[in-house]
């Protein structure tokens, strides 16, 4: 639909290669991607740089990971922000003001790079098509970082009568989430708040820092039916493109 709006989001760190790195990919992004698939670009930081670091036609906002949870209250400081990063990924994000406004919201992170154009609307793509959540890939996550993440999903969904459309961990699966496109209307919604009450109920995130992107797929998965998910399709289209052939199955 031409009145969608959608955003690029990014949250970045205020050091000199932080920046940097935003500084290319935003750079790559508006050479590869946006003159297809027009957006707003929103930065997150902690208040830590100057918005004029980041260039033009870039809107900011400021995020606190200051707050100390008691279930946190055990993690040494330096491993605190991480966590807050994951438990803002995972959720809050969908509630900020600041994306109110927009349909889909697409994530990169300050070291994503679009290397090749990509000649289509993948928003458009999204929409003709139903989807409700783009992802890049699916991946092992490191068991040590998922400790008691399975019985928390497995709980949640028997609780909940709601049969599952994965294989429980291990191995823990994620979707690599530094380059994802969720439909943020959906997020909000009752069926994944539900979902992630119960998983923040666990504490794990702040407890046994558990990332935002097997949290993403194992509710995704079980949440969403299959032809709501774009598997990799944008990706595989990039790839016809460039090669002017199918991608063998």
């Amino acid at each position: 639909p031409t009145d969608m709006k959608n955003v690029i989001v990014y949250l970045i760190r205020g050091n000199e290669a932080s920046i940097a790195s935003f500084q290319k990919s935003l750079a790559l992004l508006k050479r590869n991607f946006l003159p297809w698939s027009p957006a707003d670009i929103l930065v997150f930081h902690e208040n830590n740089m100057h918005p004029s670091q980041l260039g033009g036609g870039v809107k900011t906002a400021l995020v606190d990971f200051s707050a100390v949870p008691a279930a946190l209250a055990n993690v040494p400081p330096a491993q605190r922000g991480y966590r807050h990063m994951c438990h803002f990924f995972a959720n809050d994000i969908f509630f900020r003001p600041e994306l109110r406004e927009y349909d889909l919201g697409m994530r990169m992170d300050d070291d994503s790079f679009i290397l090749s154009p990509l000649q289509f609307n993948v928003f458009e793509h999204m929409r003709r098509h139903n989807k409700k959540y783009a992802y890049r890939a699916v991946l092992n996550d490191r068991p040590h970082v998922c400790v008691g993440l399975g019985e928390a999903v497995k709980g949640f969904f028997a609780s909940h009568n709601i049969p599952l459309s994965c294989k429980l961990p291990p191995p823990y699966k994620l979707f690599y989430t530094n380059f994802e496109i969720c439909d943020l209307e959906w997020f909000r919604q009752k069926p994944w708040q539900d979902y992630f009450a119960a998983i923040d109920k666990a504490e794990g995130i702040w407890r046994n820092r558990w990332g935002d992107a097997p949290i993403r797929y194992y509710g995704v998965v079980n949440l969403l039916p299959i032809p709501a998910l774009d598997g990799g399709r944008i990706v595989f289209m990039l790839i016809e493109l460039i090669f002017r052939k199918p991608v063998p199955q």
